[in-house]
């Protein structure tokens, strides 16, 4: 009863703890797999958080610097915004639009334009979820980011709005809007949106969204992080998706749980075979002892040598003998055994352990069968025998053959299994390999017994193998092995592999069981570059880095090693004494309190000991994590600094020594004007002592004329940004108003810029200088306030002084004139004929000379100015004083009335023939049509009697001639009429004034493209080539377009109707006026047959023309003269006959004030 409960409970309780083991094995791989999973979530969502922050940050930047532009007036048109923008958009992904907004909110700019236009004009003050934003821009001026809108403009997006503020003046805001989808789908790498799901939140705000929300949410491997967008924060929460989960709870995470069921199992099935054989032979022994009882068993008694003592009726009848003494009298007992080295093979067992126990022979016995007899027995080596029992076993054999087919089944088992099992014999050799052997290594099963070991691992693991095995044999070391094996294609994969030795067809071999753990590998791989990384960051950083556990210093870099004296991190870590490094045990005391109060240390300064006791000066920041009770950090040394601050107190003390000691006044102000120190001097001088000193601001010491001199220099004593000289008075405590000559410059303080002044009182020389000064402008102010041009010269007509209208008019500055030019280098030839004349003979008698005389004066550019010279001597010297009273205008003036009154006459002229004009000719020209309507209505008439007489004439002309010339009469007339009402037409435009309306800065290209819209076609059939040409730098003119273009039509159409070659062209261009500023110059230049001198004075008359009589009237060009000079230009010809014509049209940039 006992044996069958030991052929239960054991088999059951072994079966029970394996399955245990394998439980626990498959429960600890599954939490390997869920931290493994946990931390790739966890670094996968701060490496997306950080992404995330640097790419939507990073072009919030480059908006920035277009801010920059802005301010820096590097952005003046839409068009400069537009060429900016559009390179921004087209290089950075994300960026949906930038768009400039007014000041009053309304978005006015757009770029792109086509694909944002619902946007424009819009009010942002009225967006629904915007507006607020927009508002904080505006009030406080700063950049301000939205959360995730709906744009204007279509889609889920956000905008950033910078304020663009010029010289304290707010001009609008640069609008930056961003696409959240392309924007984050740009930033972020495909494979984390294949692996995770994750959700993008503005607070409650939804940004973005990869995956569904509640499978995230649920998810129990979920990673949030923040980072910024702008002023506001955002958070990333990520999740792996399904397909990344279900790649770490592979097949092989799986495996060791049902293999250790099957070798559970069979283990269970083994011991309780091997129970019930025990079981079995107990039984046989009783059976036997009990025969031995009744008849005695076979004992036996043999020396040595082998010869046989002694036995008893069983041990004969075991041998096949019916007596004892025939079987005795055998000899040697060995004789019928089937080989003697058995024997030989029992002596050695019996020397060397000095009993023998279940030694097996085999004998034929007398009828010839093979039978087996077990023999065990004890040395008597006092007696020189061995004596033993011996019985037959061959049942027992039996059994075992019964046995090995059990084994044969547990075999199957063993192919069953996805573990690789082989066992190993001699030399390596391969015994056998299951099917999972065969499956992972892709050999087949003869290929891999014709191997070694050797052949399919790793040669690089071949020396770990032999010390492992090494110690299994030694000292029965457990062999657990992680092993790389080469598969039949050339991979390696690795297994954990565990191995015994056990008896495999009678010889020892190794019994090995391997599992794949190639993907654990690669992550403990991933893992270990991940630490050596931080490891080399750590031990390489510039900055001291520690770690401290339990008032303990647990690890340190070597920068930090050798900021305390020690040559190496380890050597620190070991020798330095935590407990007694500070140089005031206060300061542990206080950095122990912050760290409980705060959960770390920020900026924390300490004395701490160096390893030579000398101390250093150092700054802690630190994170406690109190779980751990440990501290991690930096720490930088920072005596240097505190050295420096030490050396400027020292500074401070000998500088006011040195400035209690001087007589010049020393003050020392902050940029707001408060007086941070005042000398000795400064009190003496100013009355104060140097405590009210202190307490005032320099202001308070100004006069109202120092504040004048302080405010026309751009600058305010408040302000505290003082030039590096001035003078200026100031009020003493007395009242008494003292000048000081102050020299200032820039000084960094604690509490910020300032300003240190040292002064002397120059009020003795200031008195003295002004008596001069006073006399010297009296006679300076008439000079320069004359209201012309005044300038003084000697015999040598050289100019000694000039006086401000002279750069004015002239064009040159007063340093080019002033002892370096003659005054009669400003006129013309006709005019120095009798100046030349007028210098020598006011030499010899001035009365006989005029003293005023007309003259023409050229300036710089080469424009006349006439005038009026007006010349006197400087009683008793040679030194002459000339003026020149320009009167251009009021010539110009003069000119322009004759002109007005003429065609003031003209105008009356004309109206009133072209009133007599018109009406004759409005009869004839409305007559026509019903004139041409009678010829129709008789033509059948005609028609009928041409029909009766063939041979009809009218008027001696044939019917059919006559009919045609009735209607090219008609034609003529008709054409005749239309040629009267042109004329009279322009005749009236010509009078008519031609004051410029609606007037505005236009671009001089968009004019011109308009011109070539209206007439290059007709100029590219009267010339082989037409060509324009408009500088980029042209700037826009005050102009009213239409008539502008008036002119260029009429100037291009008659550069073409001039062509005569049969490369003909015409080029028209537009650029800056190279000697004017502020000006434009547009040319009309072509190679046709030019016009001989009087022509060119006569063309801009009215009614003047070189054409045919029918093809013009002779007014365009004077048309054209007027429109150019009421628009404030000028119009001017050059013409060479054969070569071509140019002519030049100058028009003013800016508004006439």
């Amino acid at each position: 009863m006992l044996q069958r409960r030991k052929a239960l409970w054991i088999p059951l309780v072994v079966w029970i703890l394996t399955t245990s083991i394998f439980i626990s094995l498959s429960v600890l791989s599954q939490r390997y797999q869920d931290r493994l999973l946990q931390t790739r979530t966890d670094v996968t969502a701060e490496q997306v958080a950080l992404r995330l922050d640097e790419y939507i940050n990073t072009r919030l930047n480059l908006v920035g610097r277009m801010q920059l532009s802005w301010r820096q007036g590097l952005i003046n048109s839409p068009e400069d915004f537009r060429l900016q923008a559009t390179d921004l958009i087209s290089q950075f992904s994300g960026l949906q639009a930038i768009n400039w907004i007014d000041r009053e909110g309304f978005i006015r700019w757009i770029v792109p334009e086509d694909a944002n236009l619902a946007a424009k004009d819009k009010d942002l003050k009225k967006h629904p979820q915007a507006a607020q934003t927009f508002l904080n821009a505006m009030r406080t001026g700063k950049i301000q980011v939205t959360p995730p809108v709906m744009l204007l403009q279509g889609g889920h997006g956000f905008a950033a709005y910078f304020p663009l503020e010029v010289q304290g003046e707010r001009q609008g805001y640069l609008n930056a809007v961003f696409r959240l989808d392309p924007l984050i789908e740009g930033c972020l790498a495909h494979g984390i949106q294949q692996q995770f799901s994750f959700v993008i939140r503005d607070g409650e705000d939804l940004a973005f969204l990869a995956g569904k929300e509640d499978e995230i949410w649920h998810s129990r491997f979920r990673s949030t992080y923040e980072f910024k967008v702008g002023n506001r924060l955002w958070n990333i929460t990520l999740a792996p998706n399904e397909r990344l989960g279900t790649a770490s709870s592979s097949f092989m995470n799986h495996l060791p749980l049902p293999f250790g069921l099957l070798l559970g199992l069979g283990l269970a099935l083994f011991l309780r075979r091997l129970i019930i054989r025990e079981s079995q032979l107990a039984i046989s022994e009783e059976r036997y002892r009990t025969i031995f009882e009744n008849a005695p068993m076979g004992l036996f008694r043999i020396d040595q040598a082998g010869r046989l003592l002694a036995a008893n009726q069983a041990m004969a009848k075991t041998y096949g003998f019916d007596s004892v003494a025939d079987f005795v009298a055998q000899e040697y007992i060995f004789k019928h055994w089937e080989s003697p080295e058995v024997f030989a093979a029992m002596i050695r067992e019996v020397e060397l352990r000095g009993e023998v126990q279940g030694f097996e022979t085999a004998f034929r016995d007398r009828d010839g069968r093979q039978l087996w007899v077990r023999h065990s027995g004890r040395w008597f080596a006092d007696k020189g025998y061995l004596e033993g029992v011996g019985y037959a076993v061959t049942e027992e054999k039996l059994a075992l053959e019964a046995l090995r087919r059990s084994e044969t089944r547990f075999r199957r088992l063993m192919e069953g299994t996805r573990a690789m099992i082989f066992i190993i014999g001699a030399q390596h050799r391969i015994l056998y390999a299951n099917q999972a052997a065969q499956d992972y290594t892709g050999y087949t099963a003869d290929e891999l017994l014709g191997q070694t070991s050797r052949d399919i691992i790793a040669a690089a693991q071949h020396e770990i193998l032999d010390r492992a095995i090494a110690a299994y044999q030694r000292d029965n070391t457990p062999l657990n092995l992680e092993l790389i094996f080469n598969t039949k294609d050339g991979r390696e994969r690795w297994f954990e592999t565990a191995g015994i030795i056990i008896d495999f067809d009678n010889q020892p071999a190794w019994l090995t069981t391997s599992f794949e753990i190639t993907e654990r590998k690669r992550a403990e791989e991933e893992l270990r570059r991940s630490e050596d990384k931080f490891r080399t960051i750590f031990e390489n950083a510039q900055v001291g880095l520690f770690r401290i556990a339990k008032s303990r210093l647990e690890d340190a870099n070597l920068a930090m090693a050798r900021m305390f004296g020690y040559q190496n991190a380890d050597e620190f870590v070991a020798q330095y004494d935590m407990a007694n490094c500070f140089y005031d045990p206060q300061d542990g005391t206080r950095m122990a309190e912050e760290i409980r109060v705060t959960g770390g240390l920020k900026r924390f300064e300490a004395r701490l000991y160096r390893r030579d006791r000398s101390y250093i000066w150092v700054r802690f920041s630190s994170t406690y994590y109190p779980d751990k009770d440990m501290s991690e950090g930096v720490i930088i040394d920072i005596t240097d600094e505190k050295n420096a601050v030490d050396a400027l107190m020292k500074s401070e003390r000998k500088f006011r020594t040195l400035a209690d000691s001087t007589r010049a006044i020393i003050l020392i102000n902050d940029q707001a004007g408060n007086t941070l120190y005042a000398n000795q001097a400064a009190a003496e001088k100013f009355g104060y002592d140097e405590t009210e000193l202190t307490r005032m601001k320099l202001e308070d010491l100004l006069t109202p004329r120092a504040k004048q001199i302080l405010a026309a220099a751009g600058l305010s004593a408040s302000s505290g940004n003082l030039p590096v000289k001035l003078e200026y008075p100031i009020r003493a405590k007395d009242g008494r108003e003292i000048w000081l000559e102050t020299t200032s410059a820039r000084i960094e303080l604690d509490e910020g810029d300032a300003w240190i002044s040292t002064a002397f009182d120059v009020t003795d020389r200031r008195l003295a200088e002004e008596a001069l000064r006073e006399s010297e402008n009296k006679y300076r102010t008439m000079f320069q306030t004359t209201g012309t041009l005044t300038m003084s010269f000697d015999q040598d007509a050289i100019i000694r002084l000039a006086n401000e209208e002279f750069p004015k008019l002239t064009g040159y500055s007063i340093e080019e004139a002033v002892g370096k030019m003659s005054w009669m280098q400003l006129f013309d030839e006709k005019s120095l004929e009798k100046m030349r004349t007028y210098h020598a003979m006011r030499a010899v008698n001035p009365q006989a000379v005029p003293r005023s005389y007309e003259a023409r004066l050229v300036d710089k550019a080469g424009r006349f100015h006439d005038g009026i010279v007006t010349i006197n001597l400087v009683p008793g010297t040679t030194v002459r004083v000339a003026s020149f009273l320009d009167i251009t205008e009021r010539k110009q003036a003069e000119l322009q009335m004759l002109r007005a009154d003429k065609m003031a006459a003209l105008g009356q002229i004309i109206a009133g023939v072209a009133h007599e004009i018109n009406n004759p000719n409005n009869f004839i020209y409305f007559n026509l049509p019903i004139l041409r309507r009678y010829v129709e209505a008789m033509r059948p008439l005609l028609d009928h009697h041409r029909d009766e007489d063939p041979d009809l004439k009218i008027l001696n002309m044939p019917y059919e001639t006559f009919l045609e010339d009735v209607y090219k009469l008609i034609e003529n007339m008709e054409h005749g009429s239309q040629r009267i009402t042109g004329i009279v037409s322009e005749l009236k435009n010509y009078i008519r004034s031609h004051e410029v309306e609606d007037r505005k800065q236009e671009n001089l290209q968009t004019i011109i493209n308009q011109v070539m819209t209206l007439v290059g076609k007709q100029v590219r059939k009267m010339v082989k080539r037409f060509e324009i040409e408009v500088a980029p730098e042209t700037p826009d003119v005050w102009v009213n377009a239409g008539k502008i273009e008036q002119v260029l039509i009429n100037l291009t159409i008659n550069a073409g109707q001039a062509a005569d070659k049969e490369d003909s062209w015409v080029k028209l261009t537009a650029r800056p006026a190279p000697d004017r500023p502020n000006w434009v110059e547009i040319t009309v230049q072509d190679n046709g047959c030019g016009m001989p001198e009087y022509i060119q004075h006569q063309i801009f008359d009215p009614f003047f023309t070189t054409k045919g009589r029918d093809s013009g009237t002779g007014l365009g060009l004077a048309i054209s003269q007027r429109i150019v000079e009421e628009h404030g230009g000028k119009i001017s010809v050059t013409s060479e006959v054969g070569k071509g014509s140019c002519f030049t049209l100058r028009l003013p940039v800016k508004r006439e004030e």
